[in-house]
């Protein structure tokens, strides 16, 4: 009884594979398995029907029910039916067939009936086919099994071909079609037309931005204070001067005239430079450098001559109508000398020796400078 029950249980357990079912008993076929054998060569994938008989009465070694060597060449025709280009919705059906063999009675009592147990065995042979063609790269979706027949017919399987058992793919309805073509022609269009559409002109080269220079002129009130061995001088005087000023540099040269606190030195001439180092927006310092003639007329014959040199500092103040300057000037001069040939004494002009000293000098100065 144990072994009724095992056998049994192998037909129930590990005949069936979990496919889907398809819908209705399907016709029998009269092809003899030799004849299916030989059309599926010849393109009888056209037909879309194949009988495949001569399955085992008995189950295998295993317990499931046996697949014959024989469908192994038509299990892979049927497979590759399905890659035929007309048959990318096609699914196959299979249906497991039985004969009138009969079963003993212990396993007919098991089942209830002998024709249960007939169903049950072809419904294992059906289940065996559908694992076969998975195992041939068949996807499960495209795997259908049919319940078998309650009538014998062959010890088998039949496999019918659905060509529509896939959903059909979308599809473009006429009206979007022609939109389509509407929509293409009118980019072909703008592409010709793009293509003879003139090139536009080049603009000339730009030509080569030249250097950030500014000339200015520039005037300016400015009093000095001098100190000699001999005595201290306290000149005021005006200054004119052009130059030029850059981001960081700049320089100017200029004349000036004046007047100082003693009578050898009523009026004066002086010419100087200087360069300027700007550190800052509004501040600036520098070399400068001069020479001072010193007489006790306009036409009169120079009585002193001053040369200076030292450090020049400028802070711009104000800024008006976008190109005028007011800035403050100082001026340290360590490096001079003063050289003297003549004196007045009383009402008289007397010449004296040369006689040159050292002369230390400051000034001070309110400088309007105007950018050009």
């Amino acid at each position: 009884m144990k072994k009724v029950w095992g056998r049994c249980a192998a037909l129930l357990l590990t005949g069936f594979v979990p496919f889907s079912a398809g819908a209705g008993p399907l016709p029998v076929s009269t092809a003899t398995e030799t004849e299916t054998n030989r059309s599926l060569t010849h393109g009888v994938c056209a037909e879309g029907r194949w009988r495949l008989d001569g399955a085992a009465a008995r189950s295998d070694a295993e317990g499931t029910a046996a697949l014959p060597a024989a469908w192994a060449p038509a299990l892979d025709a049927i497979a590759g039916c399905l890659a035929a280009p007309d048959a990318t919705r096609a699914c196959l059906v299979v249906q497991g067939q039985h004969d009138e063999k009969q079963f003993p009675t212990a396993v007919v009592r098991v089942f209830g009936g002998q024709s249960a147990a007939q169903i049950a065995r072809a419904r294992g042979r059906a289940g065996a086919v559908l694992q076969a063609l998975a195992g041939r790269g068949v996807e499960p979706r495209r795997l259908h099994e049919a319940p078998p027949s309650a009538e014998p017919s062959f010890r088998g399987v039949e496999i019918v071909l659905d060509r529509e058992c896939l959903p059909a793919p979308p599809s473009l309805s006429p009206e979007d079609r022609q939109l389509l073509e509407e929509a293409r022609r009118i980019v072909e269009r703008n592409a010709v037309a793009k293509r003879e559409e003139p090139a536009p002109a080049q603009p000339p080269p730009a030509a080569p931005a030249a250097p950030a220079l500014t000339p200015f002129v520039e005037l300016t009130l400015h009093g000095s204070l001098a100190n000699s061995d001999a005595a201290t001088v306290l000149s005021p005087g005006l200054r004119a001067a052009v130059g030029a000023r850059g981001n960081w540099l700049g320089a100017r040269v200029g004349l000036g005239a004046g007047g100082g606190s003693r009578e050898e030195d009523a009026r004066a001439l002086e010419a100087f430079a200087a360069a300027e180092i700007h550190v800052l927006p509004w501040l600036s310092f520098g070399p400068v450098a001069g020479l001072r003639y010193g007489a006790p007329a306009a036409d009169g014959p120079w009585l002193e001559r001053s040369f200076f040199a030292g450090i020049e500092a400028a802070q711009r103040l104000l800024t008006f109508a976008g190109s005028n300057h007011l800035l403050l000037q100082q001026a340290f001069l360590p490096f001079g000398s003063r050289e003297r040939r003549g004196e007045i004494t009383g009402d008289r002009l007397e010449r004296i020796p040369s006689t040159s000293e050292s002369q230390l000098r400051f000034e001070l100065g309110l400088s309007l400078r105007h950018d050009i």
